[in-house]
């Protein structure tokens, strides 16, 4: 969470590249840290991974994920992103994240998304 920087925390805030400028209020913040990260894309994530190789990771809160109707095309466009989003992206980043959380002794919180 951006509050986790009152605790003395540096928080990483990862979003896509096209919202990296957007004004969240939410995110200006002493310690928090805009980084692109696109859980759909190979080189976010292994940049991510890079990053974490001396750090120590507290925690990992993710919540990126979409949602939309699932209808009797179950394997249309939009339900391959679906899950490319909200099931494969969330493994990607954990699986990135791993080795900095267990040499930390960090914690996961995934907030997944919802199928409507």
């Amino acid at each position: 969470r951006a509050q986790s920087w009152r605790q003395g925390y540096t928080v990483w805030a990862g979003m896509r590249a096209a919202h990296l400028d957007r004004c969240i209020p939410e995110l200006e913040l002493p310690n928090v840290d805009r980084i692109p990260l696109d859980v759909t894309n190979e080189a976010d994530v292994a940049a991510l991974q890079v990053r974490l190789q001396n750090v120590t990771l507290a925690a990992l809160v993710s919540n990126a994920g979409i949602a939309h109707k699932i209808g009797h095309a179950a394997y249309d466009e939009d339900t391959q992103r679906l899950f490319n989003v909200n099931v494969f992206g969330a493994m990607r980043v954990f699986s990135a994240c791993l080795p900095a959380l267990v040499r930390s002794g960090g914690r996961l919180l995934l907030i997944p998304s919802f199928l409507r």
